[in-house]
């Protein structure tokens, strides 16, 4: 990219909150399916094996979500903490501090333009949201799993009391690393539900570096801007799936 990576013009429209913290876990519903197949099998006058079959499936469902429900966040919360290092803390909010002043434009401007078309609280269903962008000036800190404090570039809090609920972070091409991934998507998504931006074109890239160190992100989006368009466009790259549909397997999903 240059100054701005410059693509052909395509309508865009803005959108509206679109960012939203994680919602309930899956684990809960999984539980649920297996034993909305168990309890039929106790009571239904099916063929003997029907039922046995019936029980012993649900009941092995019902067991692997409540076990998942019990063990997700603690887990979760574990891994990141013994892996991130004293040198990525160290690192945790000096990770543009190598761009040069029109890069450092850029990332600015992104951030900003970012935080009015994806994070637009408060909104109708979170009227007690309130987003703060950290670029050009810092304005809310966030506090890590380790103790630390930290500026990510977009901060959603909850009010009162301004508790953290949704974090974004945007990069340029040359902020998009290993150390990046580790010091700050790491460490931020330890701290509430968050959202990677990446140039157009870097998306897979940014999965793979989640993938390879197992950041629990929850969404992955690209951004550029267009040319003769002062407006920035934004494109979905990867979402966690969220909804029964989204990880049950399909035969457990009608018309499949």
């Amino acid at each position: 990219m240059t100054t701005v990576e410059i693509l052909a013009a395509e309508d865009h429209k803005p959108h509206e909150s679109e960012e939203q913290p994680v919602g309930p876990s899956y684990w809960p519903i999984v539980a649920a399916i297996g034993a909305g197949i168990a309890v039929p099998g106790l009571i239904a006058n099916f063929p003997f094996a029907v039922n046995l079959g019936m029980v012993l499936g649900g009941l092995a469902i019902a067991v692997a979500g409540t076990i998942g429900w019990v063990a997700e966040d603690r887990v979760r919360r574990l891994a990141m903490t013994h892996r991130i290092s004293l040198a990525a803390r160290a690192e945790a909010n000096s990770g543009l501090g190598a761009l040069s002043e029109t890069r450092q434009e850029v990332h600015d401007r992104a951030v900003g333009d970012i935080a009015r078309e994806r994070f637009a609280y408060p909104a109708r269903e979170q009227r007690d949201f309130r987003t703060y962008p950290n670029r050009p000036k810092e304005s809310m800190a966030v506090q890590l799993l380790d103790g630390s404090i930290a500026y990510p570039d977009i901060v959603v809090v909850q009010q009162p009391g301004n508790y953290a609920k949704i974090l974004g972070e945007v990069e340029v091409a040359e902020t998009i690393s290993e150390e990046t991934a580790v010091s700050r998507w790491l460490a931020f998504s330890g701290a509430a539900t968050l959202y990677v931006y990446v140039p157009a074109g870097k998306g897979d890239e940014a999965l793979a570096l989640c993938r390879r160190h197992n950041i629990p992100v929850v969404g992955i989006r690209t951004w550029r801007y267009l040319a003769g368009h002062e407006q920035i466009e934004i494109t979905d790259h990867y979402t966690v799936p969220n909804k029964p549909e989204e990880i049950l397997p399909k035969f457990f999903l009608p018309g499949d």
